[in-house]
């Protein structure tokens, strides 16, 4: 065997081994919607807070009439 195909062999049977040790969908915590809406708030919140000014937001109306531009 050359050694790409030994490498390749070795490598699938570690994955084989590995395999019964890895976590089932079972033993996955459930995702609580209520604790998600939360931080994604609190998240959005804190982006609102560190906006860039919009004083430095440039508008081309030639440029954006066109909507290919």
């Amino acid at each position: 065997m050359n050694p790409p195909a030994r490498s390749l062999s070795l490598l699938a049977v570690f994955a084989l081994l590995l395999t019964p040790t890895l976590p089932t969908v079972a033993e996955t915590p459930k995702i609580d919607a209520t604790e998600t809406l939360a931080l994604m708030e609190k998240a959005a919140d804190w982006q609102l807070a560190h906006l860039e000014p919009v004083d430095t937001i440039k508008v081309f109306r030639e440029e954006t009439r066109s909507p290919r531009s």
